[in-house]
């Protein structure tokens, strides 16, 4: 499947999905995403008055993950990583139906 260079999903449209990835000693690492949170910091690019806020800018993109074990989801250890620790994770956009396990 070829995606077009100007395609765009929402961050809403990943909850729900897996993300997973094999570790160095031959296991894999699933979690589903769970949620996002996304922090901004404050821009100062007025060059007649640096110390004036101007905006803010996108810092970074977080994302809650719900860790997969045993077959299961456990919702106790939710955990957070960078969105950009996330680059060699392979994602599953659809998850299918859930069972009574939220798989």
């Amino acid at each position: 499947m070829k995606l077009d260079p100007e395609s765009c999903l929402s961050l809403n449209d990943l909850k729900g999905a897996f993300v997973y990835k094999e570790t160095k000693d031959g296991k894999e690492e699933t979690y589903r995403i769970y949620d996002f949170s996304i922090s901004f910091d404050p821009c100062f690019d007025n060059p007649e008055n640096t110390w004036e806020m101007t905006g803010l800018q996108l810092d970074e993109i977080m994302v809650t993950l719900i860790p997969i074990e045993n077959g299961k989801l456990n919702k106790e250890k939710k955990t957070g990583k960078m969105l950009d620790d996330l680059k060699d994770y392979s994602i599953q956009l659809s998850g299918g139906f859930m069972n009574k396990d939220g798989l």
